[in-house]
């Protein structure tokens, strides 16, 4: 699948989320595609095992803080991924008019 082949099918789901009722901002979500939770968690990981390297207790610290960082950023990546998983699986929303 090529970078633009992957363009073009996320177009298409926003297209048919923001068609189905969706909330817009949930569908644009899928185009600014950030790191994954596990893989935050990889790369605090990979901080901490450089810090345990590190001599200098300035650079260490700053390595600690960095992995810190990235734990942080993994729990809120978890949360938005928890969030679309259950948008995914909601009924879509329905219009003023279509209630019964």
């Amino acid at each position: 699948m090529t970078k633009w082949t992957k363009i073009i099918e996320d177009l298409e789901q926003i297209v048919g989320a923001h068609r189905s009722g969706r909330r817009w901002a949930v569908a644009t979500a899928k185009l600014m595609l950030g790191p994954t939770s596990r893989e935050l968690e990889q790369r605090a990981e990979e901080a901490r095992v450089v810090a345990e390297q590190m001599h200098n207790p300035g650079t260490k610290r700053t390595m600690i803080n960095l992995a810190l960082s990235y734990e942080r950023l993994a729990r809120h990546a978890a949360l938005r991924e928890a969030s679309e998983a259950a948008e995914q699986n909601a009924p879509p929303e329905q219009g003023r008019n279509e209630a019964a």
